[in-house]
């Protein structure tokens, strides 16, 4: 299951992208009591991924995604988000660096 953020017709909402059929699952239309916002999802935890599944095999709520434009996941992070590529070793070989300096 990969959960998208998307705009369609100026407005943000939450869905699963379907890659193999070109297509976005709107939870607005298909499960509307799922919130519009990752963060507010991620927070209902296993309940919220269960509706998520139901809303997945129901096979209704499907938009084009030529019809869509995908967004950040989370497009206001709580807090920042710090990436360092030397915690991959290969990286960091390919730098000339060991991995703790």
């Amino acid at each position: 299951m990969l959960l998208v953020t998307f705009n369609q017709d100026d407005k943000r909402r939450l869905g699963i992208l379907d890659r193999a059929r070109g297509e976005v699952i709107d939870f607005s239309r298909v499960a509307p009591g799922l919130p519009q916002d990752m963060a507010a999802f991620i927070a209902l935890g296993e309940p919220g991924l269960a509706e998520a599944r139901r809303a997945e095999v129901s096979g209704e709520g499907r938009v084009p995604l030529a019809q869509v434009r995908l967004m950040a996941p989370i497009p206001k992070p709580a807090r920042n988000i710090f990436c360092v590529g030397k915690n991959y070793r290969e990286h960091a070989v390919s730098h000339g660096t060991s991995m703790f300096s």
